[in-house]
């Protein structure tokens, strides 16, 4: 069963809020089973969150997979000016990467706690989920080394993504402060538009989490 929907929807809520964006929005219970329901599966067979479907008058334009559609939505809405995701062909390739190391790195050691979580009683993170989550923030931290934002010194969708991931990790009860680049980064992006309503999907979620594993966290 899917039960972290909450970080691959927190940067689509993210990127809908900074670019003016009012979709309708149909939330779905994973937890209830809705993501498998014969409506749903027909639209996307992967069954997750979030899918996007884009109507443009004519067809139904359906994208699944969260930072596909950040790539999407920030191609799609270059017309308003947006510098989220620039034109320069490097410095995308860069933005590529760093989202691409959040869904295959980071996220995937967020989603094994979580999963650890819902695994039965008395859950306990191990010494390898700790060093597994420790190597991927070490990454994280060096993106960030003399820089403002994860390429560099300018905020782009990427940005948004790690935030997602990164405040999940904080209301799970993780101490970010061992990591002093990643803490000023995290109290940078806090200042952004629509930052303070995401974060309080991860809170309900994190703390769901954290009274399932207590601090062992900083044990």
């Amino acid at each position: 069963m899917d039960i972290n929907p909450h970080i691959s929807t927190l940067d689509f809520k993210f990127l809908i809020t900074i670019f003016f964006i009012h979709p309708q929005i149909k939330q779905l219970n994973l937890l209830a089973g809705e993501h498998r329901r014969s409506e749903f599966t027909k639209i996307n067979p992967r069954c997750c969150v979030p899918t996007l479907v884009d109507n443009d008058g004519h067809n139904d334009f359906i994208l699944w997979e969260s930072k596909a559609i950040m790539i999407y939505l920030a191609e799609k809405c270059q017309r308003f000016g947006h510098s989220l995701y620039p034109k320069c062909i490097k410095t995308r390739a860069v933005i590529h990467q760093r989202l691409f190391h959040d869904a295959s790195e980071l996220y995937v050691r967020i989603l094994d706690i979580a999963n650890l979580a819902f695994s039965g009683v008395n859950p306990m993170i191990t010494v390898q989920h700790k060093e597994n989550l420790k190597k991927a923030l070490q990454i994280l931290e060096s993106f960030l080394e003399g820089h403002d934002y994860m390429t560099g010194n300018s905020i782009t969708i990427c940005d948004f993504a790690y935030f997602a991931s990164v405040c999940t990790l904080v209301h799970f009860g993780y101490a970010i402060s061992k990591f002093p680049c990643i803490s000023q980064w995290y109290q940078r992006m806090k200042k952004y538009e629509g930052i303070k309503e995401c974060d309080e999907g991860a809170q309900e979620f994190g703390e769901m989490i954290k009274g399932k594993l207590g601090n062992s966290f900083n044990d």
